[in-house]
């Protein structure tokens, strides 16, 4: 991969205005996915912050220096296997990231959270900043300088890559960086043919960072077959020390030389109705690809015409037909996920890994849009919404909405992560105008009331069920709810606790659930409120109470609150017995 950076960029310098555009549009991507000074992430990319570390300092891939990092959160993550604490997830994020950890820790700084958490950022920066190189470099092969630009510009700030993929070591920015290597050694095979061989490392490195990438970059490797045969076992061969270092890892970390993260051969993680799962993927308002990032509508022509197109030499053409056959793939199996949305994340997290496809899918129409105003105002228009998009989850969105009546809510126009931030905004602004009492001005007017007409539903994940309750609150008081932002002293939000009955003290579960925007005196808000229920069958009250953040509950100033009755059974008593009861 540095090789091929090395060749590209001394080809690049040849033009100096070529190279002056690429220099300022790698300082503005760096800008933006640094300026946020926030690590973006989830108890899902913790291990790849931690495994660096293991891995430079104890020469292993063991959490176990780590292990009061999971014992509250994040528990999901790792697993216990043979006494020792390993990632439930697959180690090609924090294999890339070793580069960055290497002088911080020669300089011998300090391995706390806060250290660590600006490691993963730089890392994760780096990482997907490379993989927009590569998406340039194949891109210069197959249109104009200019287009090539333009269109990685789009990779890099209207897409997953800022939002989701830069801000974090999720699996996705380095699954990212090796299809984006794999299209560049195909296209440059085109003309020195080694280079199809050299393509095997990143397609294995890709399944490494992500088992379903296998679906992307399997018809690559069928591309090579059919097109160039003589070069197959080139490709297979630069493959196979990344197939035998996972082998090598499954046996020696997880005890099983065929460790599937994503356990395909369980029916349940596959119950997602495909149609929903499909328009969820694609144009649903929490998660929709062609809503966070409409440019990529025109990728669809750019797939169309290749398959319209008599291919011959036309190297970019050619890929595209098997590649978008990767793509198909993956949005179909990702249709019949149990989680398909993606669990706590931004937009469309689960198609990252397929965006230098759709990317490479932007040139065919490049001058098919420029041929016409109208088409590039449009064009135009379609970048700037994709580009803000991603810029509010970077920039704006602080996680409140996602964990919000998954997945009915996905499919809310009034309520979603795009809206809300221009709602927050307005309200703020009424309360400035008008010069409102606040949560945070007026605390002792704080009240409210809860309408009696909870709902839940079983929500089941991997391990145990749980249960959905939504449950609405009136503000009855004179002061704004205010709900951004979340960390403040002044926001409001919903704390829950299950105990058992005749316990007062014990608690069994508890957290609590923030405002998706400022709620006005008169106005109801609808909390949805995820419970992990206990092992433990019995009988237990859900107890609900709104409170300022960091201030006082509601109960301790006159609002009552709402207690919800909920009996747990054995998950093995009787055929078919539900796991809870909700009056």
């Amino acid at each position: 991969m540095c090789a091929s950076v090395t060749a590209g960029s001394s080809w690049l310098a040849r033009r100096r205005s070529r190279a002056i555009a690429i220099i300022l549009l790698g300082v503005v991507v760096a800008v933006a996915y640094l300026g946020n000074n926030a690590t973006l992430g989830s108890g899902d990319t913790r291990p790849a912050r931690h495994l660096p570390v293991s891995i430079l300092i104890d020469g292993d891939f063991y959490l176990d220096e780590f292990s009061s990092e999971y014992e509250v959160t994040g528990r999901h993550a790792v697993r216990l296997v043979r006494g020792h604490l390993v990632s439930s997830y697959p180690v090609g994020a924090p294999i890339l990231a070793l580069p960055f950890y290497v002088p911080p820790l020669l300089l011998g700084l300090q391995r706390d959270r806060p250290t660590l958490e600006t490691l993963e950022k730089i890392s994760a920066t780096g990482i997907v900043m490379l993989s927009a190189t590569f998406v340039l470099l194949f891109l210069l092969r197959l249109t104009t300088p200019g287009a090539s630009l333009v269109i990685t510009a789009v990779y890099a700030l209207g897409t997953s890559s800022f939002s989701v993929s830069s801000q974090a070591l999720w699996q996705h920015g380095p699954g990212q960086l090796a299809v984006a290597a794999s299209l560049y050694c195909l296209v440059r095979g085109s003309e020195t043919r080694y280079w199809l061989a050299l393509a095997g490392f990143p397609m294995a490195f890709a399944a490494l960072c992500r088992p379903t990438n296998v679906l992307l970059v399997a018809p690559l490797a069928l591309y090579v077959l059919v097109r160039h045969p003589r070069w197959f076992p080139g490709l297979v061969a630069c493959g196979l020390p990344v197939g035998f270092f996972i082998l090598w890892y499954n046996l020696s970390y997880l005890g099983t030389a065929f460790y599937s993260q994503f356990e395909p051969g369980r029916d349940e993680l596959w119950r997602t109705p495909f149609w929903e799962g499909l328009a969820g993927l694609l144009i649903s308002p929490g998660r929709g690809l062609f809503v966070y990032s409409p440019i990529l509508l025109l990728s669809i022509l750019g797939f169309a015409r290749s398959w319209r197109a008599r291919t011959g030499d036309n190297i970019g053409f050619a890929l595209l037909r098997y590649s978008s056959v990767g793509v198909l793939c993956v949005v179909l199996a990702h249709s019949r996920w149990w989680s398909w949305w993606g669990g706590l994340c931004y937009g469309p997290r689960l198609l990252a890994d397929t965006l230098p496809v759709f990317c490479l899918a932007l040139y065919p129409v490049a001058a098919w849009v420029l041929d016409c105003r109208g088409r590039c105002l449009l064009a135009a228009g379609l970048v700037v919404w994709s580009c803000a998009a991603h810029f509010s989850g970077a920039y704006w969105d602080d996680g409140r909405w996602t964990g919000y009546d998954l997945p009915g809510g996905l499919w809310s126009w009034r309520d979603n992560p795009l809206t809300n931030p221009g709602r927050v905004l307005l309200g703020h602004a009424l309360i400035g105008l008008r010069n409102l009492p606040t949560s945070e001005t007026h605390p002792e007017d704080l009240a409210c009331s809860y309408i009696d007409e909870e709902t839940a539903r079983v929500v089941r994940g991997r391990t145990r069920a749980g249960i959905q309750v939504a449950v609405t609150a009136v503000n009855t008081g004179t002061a704004v709810w205010i709900a951004w932002p979340k960390h403040a002293r002044s926001s409001v939000g919903l704390h829950w606790e299950l105990r058992p009955v005749g316990l007062a003290s014990a608690i069994a579960r508890q957290g609590r659930v923030v405002l998706r925007h400022d709620v006005f005196p008169g106005e109801a808000h609808r909390f949805s409120i995820p419970v992990s229920l206990p092992r433990k069958a019995g009988e237990y009250e859900l107890r609900v109470d709104l409170e300022s953040n960091d201030g006082p509950r509601f109960s301790d100033i006159g609002s009552p609150p709402k207690v919800i009755p909920v009996s747990v059974t054995r998950p093995g008593r009787g055929r078919g017995a539900p796991p809870h009861r909700l009056p």
